[in-house]
């Protein structure tokens, strides 16, 4: 079964890469990405462009260095300032 002549071909979407930062180990990078998802979702503002997914916008957030983990060490997320 073919397809048929009314079923348009997919597009395509091109999305970025999105890289981690350079001073951050690749787990660092997804453990601090996830925590920021989990705010984000809860409800928290984003720091960039709010035009993708939630995961997509945390882990663009830990990359341009709007986000970082906390320095007291449990795990939350601390805002940086601009």
């Amino acid at each position: 079964m073919g397809a048929s002549a009314s079923q348009k071909p997919r597009m395509k979407v091109q999305v970025p890469m999105i890289s981690r930062p350079s001073g951050s180990s690749a787990f660092e990078f997804v453990v601090v990405s996830s925590l920021r998802a989990a705010q984000l979702m809860r409800g928290c503002t984003p720091r960039v462009d709010a035009q993708r997914k939630v995961t997509a916008t945390a882990q663009l957030e830990v990359a341009m260095g709007k986000v970082s983990k906390s320095a007291d060490g449990n795990g939350v997320i601390a805002g940086l300032e601009d």
